[in-house]
């Protein structure tokens, strides 16, 4: 080709190039600074930690079903000294930036306690919230492996925000419905957006729902099959069982019994880590506000502590109106709504290996139903139960509760 026509052929590409919208899009944005670059930076100071806990309310907007968390509130959970989980564990928060904005948080989180109990050096990541962009995603899984890696860690595994005692677990059903306390609310994208980033599903845990009888009926016949009632008769018939319910007044105490039975029962299931004590009393100190001691119970056998079901009233549905913000209104939709909730949290039930196959689980689950429908309570979500705790999943199946969430977590090499 000859030089002159090689000239001509350039000044049209150049031509077509300068007339094209995209290269005027493309022009604008970089003379503005907004060039796509994704930048994942460490949240340290105060206010970078609350913009952490702050941001994902934007994800949301216009999901009726999410329920963003009191910032403040957030804030100190994640700030050590504030929590004791941190007097052991330790964390790097992180936040992704795209041309200035915010697009995606993620904790990376190394708990000793569960290196010494799992004999394994897989380390967690927490709080994962991202925009639809896998490459978003990407940045931010990197940048927790990283900080993991440095920390000693040679695998990863999550979320758990921050333990398996809390919100666990990608959400990958049940988008249609509003969490219950304890519960996250993740958008549909994510499990996948985790797979691309190299993490294998692993175990799946459950939330259940279960609805009082129309009409307001009372029959517990209309709620649970013959096989329940009669095993909950013959535990109630035994003049060495006694149910009572919470003794608030001895708060402390009553916490030490359940901290106990907690980590007792569940030693039973495959990969139970215990929790340690002050993470247990957080947890509990937590929700002792909205504690109603007749939905408490403890279930005795000649007068040794056998079992406990805790029922809290499900205080998301109040939460919700808060907008994240314990100010003078909100403080005040939060009181005017708790007043006439509709649904309770079955959270714990757990039998001491020791006093199973007696019909105790039966007992306090028709106690603690008659608790519910005595206080006008519609409906009770039960959460959440890994995948791994076959018999519970067995016997909530068989009682007909409905399965209306799913989550499912992740885990991957470093």
């Amino acid at each position: 080709m000859k030089l002159e026509h090689l000239s001509e052929r350039l000044a049209d590409v150049t031509r077509t190039l300068a007339d094209s919208p995209w290269t005027a899009k493309l022009a604008r944005a970089v003379l503005a600074g907004r060039t796509g670059e994704i930048r994942v930076v460490a949240a340290t100071t105060r206010r970078e930690v609350e913009l952490f806990c702050r941001w994902p309310a934007t994800l949301y907007r216009g999901d009726p079903n999410y329920v963003q968390p009191i910032t403040t509130q957030l804030a100190d959970r994640l700030t050590p000294g504030k929590d004791p989980f941190w007097s052991n564990a330790s964390r790097e928060l992180f936040l992704a930036y795209r041309d200035g904005e915010v697009v995606g948080t993620i904790a990376a989180i190394v708990d000793p306690h569960r290196f010494a109990v799992k004999k394994d050096r897989v380390g967690h990541f927490g709080w994962f919230e991202c925009i639809e962009d896998a490459r978003v995603a990407s940045a931010l899984f990197d940048a927790a492996r990283q900080w993991l890696r440095a920390n000693g860690c040679e695998g990863i595994e999550g979320p758990f925000n921050p333990s398996v005692a809390e919100e666990h677990g990608i959400q990958v059903d049940g988008f249609d419905s509003r969490p219950a306390m304890m519960e996250g609310h993740h958008k549909r994208y994510y499990a996948s957006f985790a797979e691309r980033a190299g993490l294998q599903p692993g175990l799946e845990a459950y939330a259940w729902l279960v609805k009082a009888p129309e009409g307001g009926s009372k029959e517990l016949a209309k709620i649970f099959p013959e096989k329940l009632t009669r095993a909950a008769a013959r535990a109630r018939a035994n003049k060495a069982v006694r149910v009572r319910s919470l003794d608030i007044a001895r708060w402390d105490e009553e916490l030490r019994l359940a901290h106990d039975l907690f980590n007792r029962s569940l030693a039973t299931v495959e990969g139970f880590v215990p929790m340690p004590w002050d993470t247990f009393r957080t947890v509990c100190e937590s929700f002792k506000p909205i504690v109603d001691p007749s939905l408490v119970k403890l279930v005795e056998v000649d007068g040794k502590p056998a079992g406990f079901a805790l029922v809290l009233p499900d205080a998301n549905e109040a939460l919700q109106l808060a907008h994240g913000r314990l100010d003078p209104v909100g403080l005040y939709r939060v009181w005017r709504k708790m007043k006439r909730l509709k649904r309770t949290c079955f959270k714990i039930l757990v039998i001491d290996p020791a006093f199973r196959s007696r019909g105790l689980e039966s007992l306090l689950i028709e106690d603690c139903t008659v608790a519910m429908l005595d206080k006008g309570f519609e409906e009770a979500d039960l959460s959440l139960t890994g995948e791994e705790n076959v018999k519970i999943n067995f016997i909530l199946a068989g009682l007909g509760f409905t399965m209306y969430r799913r989550y499912r977590l992740y885990r991957g090499p470093l």
